[in-house]
């Protein structure tokens, strides 16, 4: 009973928003606040403790290829 399987529409949604959030904070904390340190874990950590390992490993990579690819169109 308390180990619920996670739907797969709402595994895509928390990945998502927890993409977003790796974004957003490290936004926050190196472009605005100038503190070099680099957030983008927090969120992708969030997901391991909620979801599991495969779905961080989605957010990481995907987070890893977006960053890449904006730093590379600069």
């Amino acid at each position: 009973m308390f180990n619920k399987m996670h739907s797969l529409p709402k595994t895509v949604l928390i990945c998502l928003i927890a993409e977003v959030m790796n974004f957003l904070t490290t936004g926050l904390f190196y472009h605005i606040l100038n503190i070099p340190l680099f957030f983008d874990t927090i969120w992708t950590v969030a997901v391991v403790f909620y979801l599991g390992l495969v779905p961080a490993l989605c957010v990481s990579l995907g987070y890893n290829i977006i960053n890449t690819l904006l730093w590379a169109c600069q």
